[in-house]
């Protein structure tokens, strides 16, 4: 009876281990497709670090245009105020010209006005003169150098 329970038990253990083997077998297998699958992931945060780097690097090129751009907006606001502020200075100055030339044409005017009223009182006085002295006289008495009598 000892050699029936020990073929059994050869039996038993022979099954057990093609049991364990089998089983041995399906845990590598999974073992490899973890690996396979672990090597894929690995992979895929490969690529998405490489992306993401790519984007950080997008990123900092638009945060840079945009300050660029910030910058260049600034600049030529400012310019718009200088030349808004040139343009009135400019205005203010054609006003200013505008409003002296007015006042020179009007003391020029008053100036012509007082000599056309001294040349009305001298017309005046010479007709004046004529009619005390005669035409001849008139010529006579004058100061012109020039008219000399013999």
């Amino acid at each position: 009876d000892d050699g029936d329970y020990e073929e059994l038990d050869d039996a038993a253990a022979e099954i057990r281990v093609q049991e364990l083997m089998a089983r041995l077998d399906q845990v590598v297998d999974a073992l490899t497709e973890t690996e396979e699958a672990n090597g894929m992931l690995q992979d895929e945060i490969k690529q998405l670090l490489v992306e993401q780097d790519e984007q950080e690097e997008l990123r900092t090129e638009l945060q840079d245009q945009l300050r660029e751009r910030g910058q260049l907006m600034q600049m030529m606001a400012q310019q718009t105020v200088s030349d808004s502020n040139t343009s009135t200075d400019i205005m203010d100055r054609i006003k200013q010209l505008r409003s002296e030339s007015e006042l020179e044409k009007l003391k020029f005017k008053a100036e012509m006005d007082a000599m056309d009223v001294q040349l009305e009182k001298l017309e005046q006085n010479d007709q004046q003169t004529e009619a005390h002295l005669g035409p001849l006289d008139a010529v006579q008495n004058s100061n012109n150098p020039l008219d000399t009598v013999d």
